[in-house]
């Protein structure tokens, strides 16, 4: 799958002309500058499939906690990893807080998950997710 930095990836779904209604919104739980605004929702074509992750200011561009989905896949179903389904709220892959039963140890854990939903949720950074909608 190709990798991109947020930043990369929401020019990129921005600059399409025929987008999907596929989309994850970036929560940030933190004061951090990303590459990424706080809080944003970035649309998707039809049947994306890909990786995308957020750099903190200033930071090297090296690949920190990676998120990762495919929309319209197998059966029509959304797959996702570090993320979860806006409307339904479950099922979640990864952590909201850690330590949490869906936490990843080792590079082949396996957390993917699957919604027929098409609006997903991931977070940015620490803090608390105990909030009503986004």
């Amino acid at each position: 799958m190709p990798q991109l930095s947020a930043g990369s990836l929401a020019v990129f779904a921005l600059s399409l002309t025929t987008v999907g209604a596929n989309s994850v919104t970036f929560w940030t739980l933190d004061h951090n500058v990303r590459t990424l605004d706080a809080n944003t929702t970035v649309t998707f074509p039809s049947e994306y499939s890909g990786n995308f992750y957020a750099v903190k200011q200033g930071a090297s561009q090296e690949v920190g906690m990676l998120g990762e989905v495919m929309f319209n896949g197998w059966m029509g179903l959304t797959y996702f990893d570090q993320m979860w389904p806006a409307k339904s709220l479950v099922p979640v892959s990864g952590c909201q807080m850690f330590p949490c039963d869906n936490v990843y140890y080792k590079a082949n854990d396996v957390q993917t998950k699957t919604t027929k939903e098409v609006h997903l949720v991931t977070t940015l950074g620490s803090g608390s997710t105990h909030r009503e909608g986004i």
